[in-house]
């Protein structure tokens, strides 16, 4: 990725490159800036798998994509098939003692038949505190400041 904005995005190019083709500062900058960005993505998503069940991940789900049922997806279905996948996922995650990197991979190539007796899952509707509150106000008010900086 940072290759790819170092040699295709316009600016100033970087002294003393051999060949034709040069990067570019913005080009550098641009490209670790997103490659940060991924980083820190990845990051918070790990703390969230470390530090919640499954059971609130996907309630925390369905619980932030409720308000778009008005728009016609179906977050049951939505919230079914995310559960689906995690157990999929852990399910099917083959142990350091079966061999082979190539091996390990194949587990997850085979579906096995897996008969899913009556699975319940119980939304839990969280419960805001006010410290929640305050950091939602924070983030409307940058929002809006981003907003109002954007079109002035």
């Amino acid at each position: 990725m940072i290759v790819i904005f170092l040699f295709n995005t316009p600016g100033e190019h970087i002294k003393g490159w051999m060949f034709n083709l040069s990067p570019t500062y913005e080009g550098l900058q641009t490209g670790l800036l997103q490659m940060f960005r991924i980083l820190a993505l990845l990051a918070m998503l790990s703390v969230i798998m470390a530090f919640n069940t499954k059971q609130q991940l996907i309630s925390s789900f369905y619980f932030l994509a409720s308000p778009f049922k008005y728009l016609g997806l179906e977050v049951e279905r939505f919230a079914a098939r995310l559960w689906l996948t995690l157990h999929y996922v852990e399910s099917a995650q083959p142990s350091s003692k079966d061999g082979s990197l190539l091996e390990q991979l194949k587990v997850f190539g085979h579906v096995d038949t897996v008969k899913y007796e009556n699975v319940s899952i119980q939304f839990e509707i969280p419960i805001f505190k006010v410290i929640d509150m305050a950091v939602i106000f924070a983030l409307i008010l940058v929002i809006v400041y981003m907003l109002i900086k954007t079109f002035t």
